[in-house]
């Protein structure tokens, strides 16, 4: 809301609004809360790219001064994760697990060097790692018969 929609800029107050009475006839909302956006905002856009035998690519949207990833298993709580330094998107997690599960967060510093809260997860899973061709028996080339 800003004043060129009407709004004082003064007041407290949040309109709800529905536009459509053809579908719906009534709007319920319960439990509503309003907290102060935080200092420094999270990144964005965080999704996995290519996945290697022990390495994924990890891309995000971030305007901080410096950007950190930190991974896990699945459901693991902030902070006791491993954490890493991006240079820039995309960046590269490495010494990955074979058949292992990881959720991935992405969290920046901001100007003012406050930290933001962790955006994510995004979750993939490395797959076991396979020989290349385990039935495959050596055959000489036949212009080499001896």
């Amino acid at each position: 809301f800003d004043a060129s929609t009407g709004y004082n800029m003064m007041d407290d107050h949040i309109a709800i609004v529905s536009s459509d009475s053809t579908t719906y006839s009534a709007v319920y909302i319960d439990d509503i809360s309003i907290t102060n956006a935080p200092d420094c905002l999270p990144p964005s856009a965080i999704a996995v790219g290519t996945v290697l035998q022990d390495s994924a690519q990890i891309t995000y949207t971030s305007n901080g001064i410096q950007t950190y990833l930190e991974y896990g298993p699945p459901g693991f709580v902030q902070g006791t994760g491993t954490s890493v330094t991006a240079s820039g998107s995309p960046a590269w997690l490495t010494g990955l697990d074979s058949n292992t599960t990881y959720d991935v967060y992405v969290v920046q510093m901001c100007a003012d060097s406050s930290i933001s809260p962790g955006f994510g997860p995004v979750t993939f899973k490395k797959s076991p790692c396979q020989p290349l061709n385990p039935t495959r028996k050596s055959r000489r080339h036949p212009m080499n018969r001896q």
